[in-house]
């Protein structure tokens, strides 16, 4: 199923939610960037001898302040709390349609569907943003009328295939990746951290090096820190793969549904299991910035 096919509401949720992360990162790194470049001028700043002593306190300052305006622009904006809400929105549109394509509960009737569909995406919006949609137009696309005309048995396919093989795969990978970043992130904070060890017992037996580069390496492996526990990449591949893992088992039950009223039942509950997925996240990722914000 291609991303046009799904409401427009969900097209402007995701894009907005995508665009959100993109910010909130964006400028995380270079919060960290701009400690980073102020810890590195201090080192500068232990040669007197090269006459920017001046020069390079204010460049510190500068670097310094520079990196609070975006820590106080980040928590005014609130990027990271308003790309939560709108993946959350974004999501729940699409567990909906996939309810309405496949005549699950509560769009298991012919009466009035579409207009409850609409509300239905109304009430998401209203509660998640506070808003609604503008206008019904595109919200309900060809496709997922042609979807919804479907036989039992293309029915049963186009859900396997489209929403719970889409899904286990998206979570699978997503395990991978992130387990791979955790690894690697984990290895360049334990080697930079070690390097800083090893120079500052070296410093320690030969005191006359006019050179000790420990506390910024210390700041690089605390940046490192602070870009990992941001992305989450290790308490995420758990999650991801049990997530899977359900799908999986989940979709190896789909063949043995043989009546129409099952298989609503059926995607009732998968969409149920989804959206609890989601509900998690949403909580998780909540509860990490408001500590963030608070300390």
């Amino acid at each position: 199923m291609k991303p046009r096919d799904y409401p427009a509401a969900y097209l402007a949720s995701d894009a907005t939610a995508v665009r959100l992360e993109r910010t909130y990162f964006r400028l995380l790194r270079a919060e960290l960037m701009l400690f980073l470049a102020a810890s590195s001028v201090g080192i500068l700043g232990a040669f007197p001898r090269i006459g920017l002593t001046r020069q390079l306190a204010i460049a510190a300052v500068i670097f310094v302040v520079g990196a609070f305006s975006i820590l106080w622009r980040m928590r005014k904006r609130r990027f990271e709390q308003k790309w939560f809400q709108y993946r959350a929105v974004a999501e729940s549109i699409k567990t909906a349609t996939w309810r309405y394509m496949m005549e699950a509960p509560p769009f298991d009737t012919e009466t009035n569907v579409e207009a409850k569909f609409l509300a239905t995406l109304d009430a998401i919006q209203l509660d998640r943003l506070g808003m609604a949609s503008p206008e019904p137009r595109d919200q309900i696309t060809d496709f997922m009328r042609e979807v919804r005309k479907h036989s039992f048995e293309e029915s049963k396919d186009v859900y396997s295939r489209e929403r719970l093989v889409d899904q286990e795969t998206w979570y699978a990978k997503k395990s991978a990746w992130n387990r791979q970043l955790a690894a690697r992130w984990s290895t360049f904070t334990l080697a930079t951290q070690a390097l800083a060890i090893a120079l500052a017992l070296l410093r320690a037996f030969y005191p006359m090096i006019p050179l000790s580069p420990v506390s910024f390496l210390m700041t690089v492996a605390s940046s490192m820190l602070a870009w990992t526990q941001a992305r989450r990449h290790e308490d995420l591949v758990e999650p991801y793969a049990v997530a899977a893992q359900e799908l999986r088992e989940l979709r190896s039950l789909l063949p043995k549904l043989t009546g129409v009223a099952s298989f609503r039942k059926f995607v009732s509950d998968v969409e149920e299991s989804i959206s609890r997925e989601h509900t998690k996240w949403l909580a998780r990722r909540s509860i990490e910035a408001l500590d963030i914000n608070s300390s």
